[in-house]
C-alpha cells in the first residue's frame, strides 16, 4: 500500500478476529501492539497504526528496504546456514523479543 498523502510504501496486515479466541482480544491485541510500536528497537518494524476495522484487526507496518522473505535469505546464502550467521539472528531475535516482552508485547 502506499500512504495516503506521503505517498510512501507501507505494508498493511491483516488479522482476522477469530484468531484471537479464546485467549485474548482483537482490542487487548490492538492496545500492546500500540505500546510496543512507540519502541524503536532495531530489529523490530516500525508500526504506525493499528486498529479495528469489522471483524479484523490491521497493522500498518513501515517495512525496511532491506527485508527479504525466509526464501530469498536463503538463497542469498546458498545452502544451509553457517552456524554463526544463525546464531547472530538468533541474537538479533532474542535482542527484539526481549525489548517488547519488557514492554508487555509478545510475539504470536
Amino acid at each position: 500500500a502506499l500512504h495516503p498523502s506521503l505517498r510512501t510504501p507501507l505494508e498493511l496486515r491483516r488479522l482476522r478476529a477469530d484468531w484471537f479466541a479464546p485467549a485474548d482480544t482483537p482490542a487487548n491485541y490492538v492496545g500492546r501492539a500500540r505500546s510496543v510500536g512507540m519502541m524503536g528497537h532495531p530489529n523490530l518494524v516500525h508500526l504506525i497504526d493499528a486498529g479495528v476495522h469489522g471483524d479484523e484487526v490491521y497493522l500498518v507496518i513501515d517495512r525496511p528496504a532491506d527485508a527479504a522473505d525466509l526464501d530469498a535469505l536463503a538463497r542469498e546464502v546458498g545452502g544451509a546456514m553457517p552456524g554463526f550467521l544463525a546464531a547472530e539472528y538468533g541474537r538479533a531475535v532474542a535482542a527484539a523479543l526481549r525489548a517488547a516482552h519488557e514492554r508487555g508485547g509478545v510475539h504470536g
